[in-house]
């Protein structure tokens, strides 16, 4: 008996931890629509064979309600915020985690995703990243990427701006010397770094905008985008990238409509902001280090990463070794020469551009000595 009880109670502890591992990443919210999905098509074929009239279905359907709800939260196991009643103290990680108390959420080419993950690399945070083929989960759940996930404390954050600051205040003080002080001052806010934290959001969703109205012509290749998207990358799971294949089409003529590609006046708006914020930066750069002074920031990296998609040749498709993610998605080296070939002009002109300006070689420069370290 005490044998039984033990592994119930192991299995318990771990089943959140095991499901989150092994489903796909979106499940991390959506599992009680899997399981309630589940319950309902087993009733529904037990309805049809048991041959049922439709009063009988209406009576036993709250049953298979009640049933959905049981399992769905057995499933769930003992929330690691209530395991410290039980030991007196902080609980550890389940297993299943492997110490990895963050989860990153994340597509692959995904700007804000991509100053959230250097910023993770960067302080050395014990995370795993669970990465989403582009834009599903924005049709299909209506949520954006990247999301922060913290398995200790139950806490999903969904925005790249809360998702550092989140850090700055639960990881960093828990790490010591050198390494802490410099991660106190990457992610301190101050006047001067809000501002520009305002401003490279701005810029963000601009650079989106202006860049999508070339790579998403009328008459542009159709596998940029999906390279971009992750539908040729071993790290995003294989019905994710079926999905952004067979689904492409749809999902460029909704991108196309959703952002108003077809609008030229607000294409020449992004660019005009675009290029205020790039004179911005050159005109900080000029004062110092970087573009708050000496002192490295959260807002050098979230620039840096903000700009990275936009240099093809030179960071995210470089035939001699991907910078982008850290070379984590081996498909942007595969297919960088197809890629690069077919990059529209425009995008190509603005890279070379950009690399004879200062803002274009601290991007690169960035890319190539600090985006590989770590505190």
């Amino acid at each position: 008996m005490c044998d039984i009880e033990a592994k119930v109670h192991h299995f318990l502890e771990n089943v959140d931890a095991y499901r989150r591992r092994w489903l796909m990443p979106t499940a991390i919210a959506g599992w009680p629509a899997v399981v309630t999905g589940g319950v309902l098509g087993a009733f529904s074929l037990a309805a049809s064979a048991a041959s049922l009239t439709p009063a009988a279905v209406a009576l036993l359907l709250p049953v298979a309600w009640l049933w959905a709800f049981v399992l769905v939260r057995f499933s769930r196991g003992i929330p690691p915020t209530m395991l410290g009643v039980r030991t007196l103290g902080q609980a550890d990680l389940a297993p299943a985690f492997r110490g990895r108390r963050f989860q990153l959420v994340a597509m692959p080419v995904n700007h804000f995703g991509e100053r959230l993950r250097w910023c993770l690399d960067l302080v050395q945070a014990p995370y795993e990243e669970r990465t989403v083929g582009g834009l599903l989960s924005l049709f299909l759940r209506g949520r954006s990427v990247p999301w922060l996930v913290d398995h200790q404390s139950c806490s999903v954050i969904g925005n790249s701006d809360e998702a550092m600051m989140y850090m700055s205040s639960v990881y960093v003080p828990l790490m010591s010397g050198v390494a802490q002080a410099k991660a106190q001052a990457l992610f301190r806010r101050t006047a001067e770094t809000l501002t520009w934290e305002r401003k490279l959001n701005s810029l963000g969703h601009a650079i989106q905008g202006w860049a999508y109205f070339y790579l998403l012509a009328p008459d542009a290749p159709a596998h940029s985008s999906l390279v971009a998207w992750g539908a040729m990358d071993s790290r995003v799971p294989w019905w994710d990238r079926a999905a952004l294949r067979l689904a492409q089409p749809f999902l460029k003529a909704t991108m196309r409509e959703t952002l108003k590609l077809s609008d030229q006046q607000l294409h020449e708006r992004r660019q005009s902001l675009i290029f205020g914020v790039l004179d911005d930066v050159d005109a900080a750069l000029a004062k110092g280090r970087y573009i708050t002074g000496d002192e490295l920031s959260y807002v050098d990296i979230s620039f840096c990463a903000l700009l990275a998609p936009l240099f093809a040749v030179s960071v995210s498709f470089r035939g001699d070794g991907c910078l982008y993610a850290n070379g984590r998605f081996a498909s942007f080296s595969s297919w960088a020469s197809t890629v690069v070939k077919t990059w529209p002009d425009a995008l190509v002109r603005f890279e070379k551009e950009a690399l004879s300006r200062p803002f274009g070689q601290f991007v690169k420069t960035m890319y190539e000595t600090l985006r590989p370290s770590h505190f």
